[in-house]
């Protein structure tokens, strides 16, 4: 009785549809160029000091660094 065609599960997987046609109907442009580097506003209460990101900070201690770097050393003698 298990072995009967009409009471068994359709365990078939559905139709594999080609990739050429596939999303064919989705249409993805590009980032307009006028949405450049606008994001979001930094959200901060009013009179908030002005926070550095992390790369603004390194940028700006590798500049320190190149400049000490660059000054003449002087001896003590």
């Amino acid at each position: 009785m298990a072995d009967d065609p009409k009471k068994r599960r359709d365990n078939r997987p559905d139709e594999e549809i080609p990739f050429e046609e596939k999303g064919t109907d989705i249409v993805y442009s590009p980032v307009p160029p006028t949405l450049g580097n606008e994001g979001r506003e930094k959200s901060r209460p009013p009179g908030a000091p002005e926070t550095l990101t992390p790369r603004e900070e390194h940028e700006i201690s590798k500049k320190g660094e190149e400049r000490i770097a660059r000054q003449p050393v002087e001896d003590d003698e």
